[in-house]
């Protein structure tokens, strides 16, 4: 990793708060994306925080290996979900210059897995199933 490629501290991010938007205060995005991070464990091979990228409570990095074994680095913060590289624990200024900015992790890997699209279709078939079935014993 070179730090051409991955220069974190050149980093910034320009975005506009809405004015209903939280107070930063209230903010926890470690939170966030270790919830997060649970309820996507179905539809991706790996998720997690970035252990050599800076965390904090106002914005994280999640490392991402999609069903497809495609790696990516994404940035969460107030703006939303964006993908920083398409490898683990780095920032690519050539990828950031894309702007791809997700409002939700699953418009992210929607976007980006096909594979998880199945498995989120199958996995809300399957809540419905169990709806329908628990509707029919009663």
């Amino acid at each position: 990793m070179t730090s051409d490629a991955c220069d974190v501290l050149n980093y910034s991010k320009q975005c506009t708060m809405k004015e209903d938007a939280m107070e930063w205060s209230e903010l926890d995005f470690i939170s966030e994306a270790s919830t997060v991070l649970k309820e996507i464990s179905f539809g991706v091979q790996e998720a997690s925080l970035s252990q050599q990228l800076p965390c904090s409570p106002e914005a994280v990095y999640i490392n991402l290996a999609s069903l497809e074994g495609d790696r990516y680095c994404i940035h969460l913060d107030m703006c939303g979900y964006e993908i920083v590289a398409y490898e683990f624990d780095c920032v690519v200024d050539e990828v950031k210059k894309e702007k791809r900015i997700f409002e939700t992790i699953d418009s992210l890997l929607h976007t980006i897995s096909p594979m998880y699209r199945l498995q989120f279709c199958m996995a809300i078939g399957e809540k419905l199933k169990h709806l329908v079935d628990s509707d029919q014993q009663d």
